[in-house]
């Protein structure tokens, strides 16, 4: 994401550069909980700021509260990236399947409740993605930091930083080139379109 710093990455490569077993889990526990801590942060200041973002984007303050169940939803979810990072460098693939898997299922069936079932409109998919990155990021972190204990080494955290952050530049670069369509779409049309346009993209995106 691009509040991780490019953590992912760099915590492949760190981890690689290990030969004991306890500095390879010093790296996904530092990694992890330096991530936590920063987007904690990041998300309080977002939450913060929601009012003016609403405002800034869709000329009214009337969808704060969509902005801060993203926000939400968006902690929850850099809890999910690295321990499934860790499976995959731990070459656990089914897994990493069930865990994807199972993450859509209960997904899309907290979207079909909210939505068919107590009829709540666009709040339904923001629920239901908390939700559901809620529960999987608590799993997956306290498996996580089970498995490979909780230590933060400052060192390993900053050299990892150091690989990374050059990173954030290729994710807004990516993050620009493909949601900076909906903002002009919006401004000049309306939401409808742009809600038309996204579904139109994902299914595009699927595609590709």
């Amino acid at each position: 994401t691009l509040f991780g710093l490019g953590m992912a990455s760099a915590v492949v490569r760190t981890y690689q550069q290990f030969d004991e077993e306890p500095a390879k889990r010093s790296v996904v526990s530092s990694s992890l909980l330096g991530s936590i801590t920063i987007m904690g942060i990041v998300t309080v200041t977002c939450l913060l700021l929601s009012p003016q973002l609403s405002e800034l984007i869709f000329s009214t303050d009337a969808n704060t509260g969509y902005f801060r169940l993203t926000f939400i939803a968006m902690f929850f979810t850099s809890g999910i990236e690295l321990p499934m990072i860790f499976l995959r460098i731990k070459l656990r693939s089914g897994n990493f399947v069930v865990i994807s898997l199972l993450k859509l299922t209960l997904q899309l069936t907290l979207n079909i409740w909210f939505l068919v079932g107590l009829g709540l409109g666009v709040e339904s998919i923001l629920y239901s993605n908390v939700i559901s990155a809620a529960v999987f990021a608590i799993y997956l972190t306290y498996s996580t930091l089970k498995q490979v204990g909780i230590k933060f080494d400052l060192a390993k955290y900053t050299e990892m930083l150091k690989f990374g952050m050059p990173l954030i530049v290729s994710d807004i670069s990516s993050f620009m080139l493909t949601y900076s369509d909906r903002y002009f779409l919006n401004y000049m049309t309306d939401l409808a379109t742009v809600g038309v346009y996204s579904l139109a993209y994902t299914f595009g995106m699927i595609l590709s």
